[in-house]
């Protein structure tokens, strides 16, 4: 259990955000909650050391803005955590729109940076930055998101690039980059229940990760347990990239 920090964790309201709560849900932390349109699910944790956002962060301002408004209200920032990710359109890249493009790199590269960047300017030394990318944007992504790709693929050279700047200032920089997850992104990136069992049949251990196998990784990643890891974009996908 992490205790006595200042968190907050963009997309907290997805799959994977809401089992991490767990890990941070103690009454020595102040922690912000970010959600949008699911951000009902966050609701039952609603208490004084717990702050929910509903920002839309597909605009920067809202970005920048809710980290300072966190800021605020919690007297300072020792993590960030950034679990969002969105596919406008899955489309193929022959058939994508610049609007999607646009949108899909804004809301999963420049806008996550910008907010990491407000929250590294008042970060104590050991504070923490966790990145969200995708285990296939090391290999040419999915062929109906290659705008989400190439903005995970983009996360992943900023992981490495904070990292750099930011050790001399005792700062944490890394990236998790899960595989196939059990987790509602696949039905809302358009495939169907057998196209996703044929996916899961192609990954060497023949099974999609569980939420437990990304939180575990990013509770240790975040937390006092580590003490020497950083600028790493660490790989949970079953073998299914080897």
């Amino acid at each position: 259990m992490i205790k006595n920090k200042k968190i907050l964790i963009i997309g907290a309201s997805s799959d994977i955000g809401l089992n991490l709560i767990p890990y941070v849900n103690d009454d020595s932390n102040f922690v912000g909650l970010h959600g949008f349109s699911t951000t009902e699910r966050l609701y039952k944790y609603g208490s004084k050391n717990i702050r929910i956002f509903k920002h839309d962060l597909s605009d920067m301002q809202n970005g920048i803005s809710m980290v300072e408004d966190f800021i605020n209200w919690a007297g300072g920032i020792d993590i960030f955590v950034q679990l969002t990710g969105i596919i406008s359109n899955p489309v193929s890249w022959e058939d994508i729109t610049y609007k999607d493009w646009d949108h899909d790199i804004a809301v999963n590269l420049s806008i996550p940076f910008f907010m990491a960047r407000e929250a590294i300017k008042l970060m104590p030394e050991g504070g923490r930055i966790l990145f969200t990318s995708t285990a296939s944007a090391a290999h040419g992504g999915g062929a109906n998101s290659i705008a989400y790709g190439s903005a995970k693929a983009g996360i992943e050279f900023i992981t490495r690039a904070l990292a750099k700047h930011c050790g001399k200032n005792g700062i944490y920089v890394n990236c998790i980059c899960p595989g196939f997850i059990d987790t509602r992104i696949h039905s809302k990136a358009g495939k169907t229940q057998n196209e996703i069992k044929n996916r899961i049949n192609s990954i060497p251990l023949r099974k999609s990760g569980k939420t437990r196998d990304v939180t575990e990784l990013i509770n240790f990643l975040i937390s006092d347990s580590n003490g020497y890891v950083t600028g790493q974009c660490i790989t949970i996908d079953g073998g299914d990239f080897i």
